[in-house]
């Protein structure tokens, strides 16, 4: 369920053009052994910038016992070999249930984009220079449905932040616009 979860959040980031799920495996030695092992990370996640970034999804519990940390650090020192240009442990401390259920409205609404209902949404929230809650945002337009898929939409984009991320939309539902 972590790899799932985590696998959302990086469709809701729009900073992330590519993602692969478990790419080929790296082939690494630990240090003071001689016989090399192989890992296979769960996403190899190429972002806007032209990043490229292993992560490996585990249960906080399973870290320390897999020795996780240390095989990851060590074939982020010596084993990249241009496959990737940094690596990182993921673990269920870092994804909340919450964040994931976020992210997955975020990719739903993806999916019907409107940009007229975009402008119309931002255009609203602009008036507004304090917080508000997302369902004022959608009140205030005739279709509430659509005013809620063009504000993920809008959080998605960077023009709308949403204040608490590790809560849900309906349990803190403030908003702003982000000014640049």
């Amino acid at each position: 369920m972590l790899e799932f979860r985590f696998a959302l959040m990086l469709m809701a980031d729009a900073e992330v053009v590519a993602i692969q799920d478990q790419p080929p495996a790296v082939r690494y030695r630990l240090p003071g052994e001689t016989e090399y092992h192989l890992h296979t990370f769960d996403f190899l996640v190429t972002y806007r910038s032209g990043k490229r970034v292993y992560y490996e999804c585990k249960a906080a519990d399973q870290v320390e016992k897999e020795n996780t940390e240390q095989i990851v650090d060590t074939i982020e020192l010596h084993y990249l070999n241009g496959t990737a240009d940094e690596a990182y442990v993921i673990d269920d401390d870092m994804v909340l249930p919450d964040m994931a259920e976020n992210a997955e409205d975020i990719v739903e609404a993806r999916k019907c984009r409107n940009d007229a209902d975009c402008r119309a949404v931002l255009e609203f929230m602009q008036q507004h220079h304090e917080p508000i809650s997302m369902d004022s945002v959608c009140d205030a337009f005739v279709d509430a449905g659509w005013a809620r898929t063009a504000l993920l939409n809008l959080i998605y984009d960077g023009l709308v932040e949403h204040l608490d991320p590790t809560r849900t939309f309906e349990d803190a539902p403030l908003v702003r616009t982000v000014f640049h």
